[in-house]
């Protein structure tokens, strides 16, 4: 089982050139404030969850209206679709904006919850994981 994070461009391009993973559920998170279409992963997966976040840090919660009880209400939603997916036998795809903070956070608690070994995701210097996902 492996728990992936991508960019949207990327996505974008994967999708265009029919390069995705054969049994991937998809995770995209996207912006509160994001005014494009979300990508539409029907054709390459069954099982896709979208997920408005912002992408913020914790000391920012508090300046967005947020609290660490109301800031990923989704979790437990997620949570479920996360396990589900994986008893079916799927990898993950992690998709935000830049896939550098929240869709790589995502990827390393999917791969700490099963494989234990998500702190990887932290340790690669290209990668800022957000720490509230």
């Amino acid at each position: 089982m492996g728990a992936y994070s991508i960019s949207k461009p990327l996505a974008k391009e994967m999708l265009q050139n029919n390069f995705f993973l054969p049994k991937a559920a998809v995770i995209s998170i996207y912006d509160p404030d994001d005014t494009d279409e979300r990508i539409d992963y029907s054709s390459v997966s069954d099982k896709v969850i979208y997920v408005e976040l912002p992408d913020i840090s914790f000391y920012d919660l508090h300046d967005y209206g947020y609290d660490s009880d109301t800031f990923f209400p989704e979790a437990d939603e997620v949570a479920k679709f996360v396990i589900e997916a994986h008893n079916d036998g799927y990898d993950f795809i992690c998709q935000c904006e830049f896939g550098e903070s929240r869709s790589p956070a995502m990827a390393a608690a999917i791969r700490e919850y099963f494989n234990h070994n998500g702190i990887s995701v932290f340790e690669d210097y290209r990668l800022c994981p957000n720490q509230l996902i």
